[in-house]
């Protein structure tokens, strides 16, 4: 339910844009913080008893998460010295975000084990979603006309959200270099795409290949490169016998030598250049200083006040938390995935491949709702154990 009030919240700031409410516009965008305190507030409330073991395992774990506090900590103190405060609170906040819906997720775990039922639900949630999620892509590419996303101001969430559009009407990333891109309940082919990925990954998971290649459909309807190219790779890996691979890597090669032309054009737009030029700069700012410069110095809002933001969630993290935190950042929800006794250790291998990925070349994954849901799913998978 809460993944599915993010994903409402758009749904619900266009109602309220169409309808002129704009006084509730922005009560609206900060409800995201709101819903998680309350659930929060809520377990502890009625548990009585909250105990560190609800969300994590061992010892071990807490001294990560303590270590990983305190060098967060540190970095936000050094970027309130040298950046604005909006922006140390802004990337402060997507850069901790993805760790309490991790914490989230384990408590989930930790009450799913005592009844899997609630598992079962929650997968089979997802499932449902994304097909649905994946038929509205369809039906929009196929059957709506782009005047209906104009007459609906479709742009205007990324403008009230602190974005830039150049017509306010239709979202910049509309059109790509194939044309016009499905939106769907999305309402944003990037956000669709991610969307996809975890139910993509239990129909796979689970051999549902009819509901598999319809969300896939979807997510090529997109047109989103980056996520598509993801999940095809992370399937190649994860999800084919060592001799497909072998094949999948040979075709691809000869593929690449055949159509070198076309995959450049493809990947030669402004938008996909602006991913390249952009990491080159960061990787430059990380090798110059591996330590890091402190919150708020990188990331998507940083990008009004600083040249060190890049196209790579990757890079903005190394050089606001420096070597040192991003590796406790990445070892602490490692535990999601390397536990041997989780519940669905496969379809999470699949997700942190296809996220990690996208990371390297996109600066979405921490804070684009459309990720909140693997870091909940990557949590639970920590403390929710196989026969749940």
């Amino acid at each position: 339910m809460l993944i599915l009030a993010f994903v409402a919240q758009d749904l619900v700031l266009l109602a309220l844009i169409n309808t002129n409410q704009i006084g509730l516009v922005f009560p609206v965008i900060a409800a995201k913080e709101a819903l998680i305190a309350i659930y929060l507030g809520a377990i502890i409330f009625f548990t009585r008893k909250f105990k560190i073991d609800f969300f994590l395992n061992s010892k071990y774990e807490l001294q990560l998460w303590f270590l990983l506090i305190i060098v967060a900590l540190l970095y936000v103190i050094i970027g309130l010295g040298t950046f604005p405060a909006t922006g140390v609170l802004y990337e402060g906040r997507a850069i901790f975000m993805p760790l309490i819906l991790y914490l989230l997720g384990g408590i989930m775990g930790h009450y799913f084990n005592k009844d899997s039922l609630y598992l079962h639900k929650v997968v089979k949630c997802i499932e449902t979603a994304t097909i649905i999620l994946a038929l509205s892509a369809i039906i929009d590419y196929f059957f709506l006309p782009v005047s209906f996303w104009e007459n609906i101001k479709a742009g205007s969430l990324d403008t009230i959200k602190g974005g830039f559009t150049s017509s306010g009407s239709l979202p910049d990333n509309f059109f790509s270099v194939f044309g016009r891109r499905a939106l769907g309940l999305a309402i944003n082919p990037l956000l669709l795409s991610y969307l996809l990925i975890p139910g993509l990954s239990f129909f796979l998971s689970k051999k549902k290949y009819l509901f598999a290649l319809l969300t896939f459909s979807a997510m090529v309807l997109s047109f989103s490169r980056l996520p598509v190219l993801a999940v095809l790779i992370s399937y190649g890996v994860f999800k084919t016998r060592s001799y497909v691979k072998v094949v999948l890597v040979v075709a691809l090669f000869l593929l690449l030598i055949r159509y070198f032309d076309r995959i450049v054009f493809i990947f030669s737009d402004a938008s996909a250049v602006g991913h390249y030029s952009t990491f080159t700069t960061g990787l430059d700012y990380f090798l110059n200083n591996p330590l890091g410069y402190g919150v708020g110095s990188a990331g998507v809002f940083a990008f009004n006040y600083s040249d060190m933001y890049a196209e790579s969630a990757v890079l903005n993290l190394l050089n606001q938390i420096g070597i040192l935190g991003f590796l406790l950042y990445v070892g602490v929800i490692s535990f999601g995935l390397f536990n041997k006794r989780t519940a669905f250790k496969n379809e999470m291998m699949f997700m942190s491949s296809a996220y990690f990925i996208t990371a390297f070349l996109s600066p979405q994954i921490f804070v684009i709702k459309a990720s909140f849901l693997f870091f909940i799913l990557l949590g639970i998978n920590n403390k929710s154990i196989s026969s749940a």
